[in-house]
């Protein structure tokens, strides 16, 4: 079997989703990770929602070729879909950055699994329209 199908099969047997009230909702993504996302997102989150992944391919990608240890950047973050799988794939001795310019997606809190949360940094980029960064890192502590 394809690593896009497997994918595609895992995430959607998994996919769950709960609301959580105030325009929030819980999602089961990639078979095993929590999400907590805006659930007025009319674009990606209802396919989180529903099948527990975005763009297979992409994805499968992403799993094959990124490596522990590594940085990874992730420009127009949105939810923060392929920041919280890329995080997942570096590990503790890696980094992920990334950006996001809508407020409301930066605000949003995700989560990998059991035991294992993410950390969002907001920072202050200083470009017309003042875009955010989220740096995520698996170490709270940014200096």
């Amino acid at each position: 079997m394809s690593l896009i199908r497997s994918i595609e099969e895992k995430s959607r047997s998994a996919a769950r989703s709960y609301y959580l009230g105030d325009n929030t909702v819980l999602a089961v993504i990639l078979g095993e990770l929590r999400m907590v996302l805006d659930s007025s997102d009319r674009g990606l989150v209802p396919h989180l929602m529903l099948d527990g992944f975005w763009e297979s391919w992409v994805t499968a990608w992403i799993i094959s070729n990124l490596r522990r240890g590594e940085v990874a950047l992730n420009i127009g973050a949105n939810c923060g879909y392929y920041a919280v799988m890329m995080a997942r794939q570096v590990g503790s001795g890696g980094k992920v950055v990334a950006i996001e310019p809508n407020r409301t997606h930066v605000e949003i809190r995700s989560g990998l699994g059991e035991g294992e949360t993410l950390v969002l940094h907001l920072l202050d980029l200083r470009f017309p329209g003042n875009p955010l960064a989220v740096q995520i890192e698996r170490d709270p502590v940014l200096s």
